[in-house]
């Protein structure tokens, strides 16, 4: 590949404000790379329309030896912040389809990176390696000593709170091992990290933040749903084994919906397992009506082949099997509605149901 310095214009820009340099680095072309510097043409720090430079290009996509070319320059800002305030280290500590330390461990060696900088949406490095799972790179930042681990984004959320989104074990561990965590910082949802964890069913996670002694298993976030709830409305079995353990949950709280954890478990379309938990406890109430009027057995039976769930809440002998909601429907009305052909046949076989129940709209099932 040659480059004629007297026919190219090796620095024109594109409708998106790019040059080939910035292409060549977004695509580690190391030797194109090479070329253009050499004509002495170029300006490796130019920014496109968004702001961003060759640099923050090859540190997002993991090109160290671009990278290497580009501050071998000494003509590029190694902390210049593109138009959403984020720097080529938050693009770097990102990465996770490949291990991005060295190109982390580049930036940082210049020492004019700021290492705890804050994009327009609050966030760091740190938080974005944690949410994607880098360790090592959590590791090379947490021990620069120049970042606040528990350092909040606009949405009141700590690098801690990111970490259960990739069941990331090892950048819990890290971030706790700190001391300078607190591992139950509510956002400004109100939410835990213990909340994220047991939605994502990261049951690693759950143990690590429940061991640490410094968490509430039943905090409520801003719409009155705890981490069991999140749990139970996901299916997910192990994680609310986990926190019936700990004895400090109520597996009957009602979050501002006026649902339980029995009323979303019993609409998962797996939920038989955390049914069977949730029941074996004997303290929920297996005929709980939510805000709309609706119980667990309207729920299950609103779900196709949902008849194990449904069989379980009617061996309680607890439920109105008739019940019906804010709109005069019974649990018949929502099987016949959605085809639960099963449900149907189970509701009618106990003859405790009125198969012509009307609702507020004068409908039958």
């Amino acid at each position: 590949l040659e480059l004629s310095p007297d026919k190219a214009e090796p620095d024109c820009k594109d409708n998106k404000g790019r040059t080939p340099l910035s292409y060549a680095a977004e695509y580690n072309s190391k030797e194109v790379v090479k070329l253009l510097l050499y004509t002495g043409k170029v300006d490796p720090d130019s920014k496109d329309n968004e702001g961003r430079t060759p640099l923050s290009y090859a540190a997002e996509w993991n090109s160290k030896e671009v990278v290497e070319l580009l501050l071998n320059t000494g003509k590029v800002d190694p902390d210049s912040k593109h138009n959403k305030g984020r720097t080529p280290l938050s693009y770097a500590a990102a990465v996770t389809e490949y291990n991005n330390k060295e190109v982390v461990e580049l930036l940082l060696h210049t020492g004019k990176v700021d290492p705890d900088s804050k994009d327009n949406e609050g966030r760091t490095p740190l938080s974005y390696a944690a949410e994607w799972n880098s360790k090592e790179v959590v590791e090379l930042l947490l021990h620069t000593g120049k970042v606040v681990p528990d350092s909040k984004d606009n949405k009141g959320r700590t690098p801690l709170s990111y970490a259960p989104e990739y069941n990331n074990k090892g950048v819990v561990e890290l971030l706790l091992h700190t001391g300078k965590m607190d591992p139950d910082s509510k956002d400004n949802e109100g939410r835990t990290p213990l909340s994220y964890a047991a939605e994502r069913d990261m049951k690693e996670v759950v143990e690590l933040l429940l061991d640490s002694g410094k968490v509430d298993p039943d905090s409520k976030d801003n719409e009155g749903r705890t981490p069991l709830s999140y749990a139970a409305r996901w299916g997910s079995k192990e994680v609310v084994e986990l926190l019936l353990h700990t004895g400090k949950v109520d597996p009957d709280s009602k979050d501002n919906e006026g649902r339980t954890p029995l009323s979303y478990a019993a609409a998962r379309w797996a939920g038989k397992e955390v049914v069977e938990l949730l029941l074996h406890t004997g303290k929920v109430d297996p005929d709980s009506k939510d805000n709309e009027g609706i119980c667990p057995l309207s729920y299950a039976a609103a779900k196709y082949n949902s008849k194990e769930v449904v069989e379980l809440l009617l061996h309680t002998g607890k439920v109105d099997l008739d019940s019906k909601d804010n709109k005069g429907r019974t649990p018949l009305f929502y099987a016949a509605e959605y085809n639960s052909k099963e449900v149907v046949e189970v509701l009618l076989h106990t003859v405790k149901v009125d198969p012509d129940s009307k609702g507020n709209e004068g409908m039958t099932p």
